[in-house]
């Protein structure tokens, strides 16, 4: 098996249950990343991918820390490709009811960049991946947005 650390920020507020495993809150919580996660990653790579483990939520709306199993016997994907998997979801709205800030995606420690990219009659925004090249167009507002989120998590983290 080969594991892989997948960190994200979602826009839900923390509550102290989720610091107790036992507790309804975190086992509910734990359900719907699973929900939400395996189905992603499961349909890029089938032969590949085994299940999501949540490790812990923290406080920051809330972070939550998972571990990404993947069969050693198959090909396995790049820290690049899986963070790219999860951001492509969530900006087309695959993981909505989990809220994930795309710009707090972390695989492995890597995170994405922004960038801001200038057409002829109007500003185009990119979100792109720091190696893959995959851009991902939005509107000026959410990139601002993403820009500004961006800025705070890194003095928070």
């Amino acid at each position: 098996m080969y594991m892989t650390d997948l960190i994200f920020r979602s826009q839900d507020t923390f509550i102290p249950e989720l610091n107790d495993s036992n507790s309804p809150a975190f086992k509910e919580r734990v359900l719907l990343v699973i929900a939400e996660i395996e189905p992603i990653y499961k349909k890029k790579y089938p032969s590949s991918f085994i299940r999501v483990l949540v490790k812990r939520f923290s406080q920051g709306s809330i972070i939550t820390e998972t571990q990404l199993v993947f069969n050693s016997t198959a090909q396995i994907p790049t820290v690049q490709e899986v963070l790219d998997t999860l951001l492509s979801a969530v900006l087309q709205g695959g993981a909505d009811p989990l809220k994930i800030l795309p710009a707090s995606i972390s695989v492995n420690g890597s995170v994405i960049a922004t960038t801001t990219v200038a057409a002829s009659t109007s500003t185009v925004a990119a979100l792109t991946t720091s190696s893959s090249g995959l851009k991902i167009e939005s509107s000026l507002l959410q990139i601002t947005w993403l820009f500004i989120m961006a800025k705070i998590l890194r003095g928070c983290l």
